[in-house]
């Protein structure tokens, strides 16, 4: 729908002289479309990368050690915020090994812990369940007072979270109050000095609670 009524398109023509173009560069077509490559507006087609080579650079140089550790788990990222400070989401269980840990107490039975994770949901209004390993949005689950939540829904053999849900500013819930819209900050550091090229407003498709849209 975007991409057929927006004002800022580049003609029919040109579009498919940019793909034929691309295509011997081997440039992904999809990444075309992503990129937003299409507008008028897009400047240099070959100022650009497509998603192949992006994670090619990710890998070589914004991770030549490989991946964080400390930023690729949600429990352990939750601990560093909590031992140096750092306001985040309130954390009211941890899913492990099967295992439901709500501060000194352990939930095994299933039963047990639907009720407990609906016992969560009904005192703080909706919770949160995130798979403590995934990205973008992958294995999120948003729980409401009034849901029917099964276990099935999670993978035993993951590790999860349960967290609070945020309460926003009445300005983002005018923007769409189904979900939890956020801000993307890039940040590029050289030396000694953090500079951001790069900031984005996220908020959901429709009714959908992930802002990954």
């Amino acid at each position: 729908y975007n991409f057929t009524f927006d004002s800022d398109r580049k003609n029919l023509y040109t579009i498919y002289k940019d793909l034929s173009h691309l295509k011997k560069k081997r440039f992904s077509t999809k990444s075309y479309f992503t990129n937003l490559m299409y507008k008028k507006s897009a400047g240099n087609i070959d100022d650009y990368v497509d998603h192949e080579i992006y994670l090619k650079i990710a890998k070589d140089y914004y991770r030549p050690n490989g991946k964080n550790f400390l930023l690729e788990d949600k429990i352990v990222f939750q601990e560093h915020l909590k031992i140096n400070g750092i306001p985040g989401t309130k954390l009211l269980a941890k899913f492990k090994d099967g295992k439901l840990l709500v501060e000194t107490n352990s939930y095994v039975e299933p039963k047990r812990i639907e009720f407990k994770l609906k016992k969560l949901a009904s005192i703080y209004g909706s919770i949160f369940i995130k798979c403590t390993d995934t990205s973008g949005g992958e294995g999120i689950f948003k729980v409401n007072n009034d849901d029917v939540f099964n276990l099935e829904n999670l993978s035993i053999s993951k590790d999860y979270i349960v967290e609070r849900t945020l309460i926003q500013h009445e300005a983002l819930n005018r923007v769409n109050p189904h979900s939890i819209n956020t801000l993307r900050v890039i940040t590029f550091k050289t030396r000694d000095k953090v500079v951001i090229p790069n900031c984005m407003f996220r908020m959901s498709k429709g009714t959908s609670y992930l802002d990954n849209v």
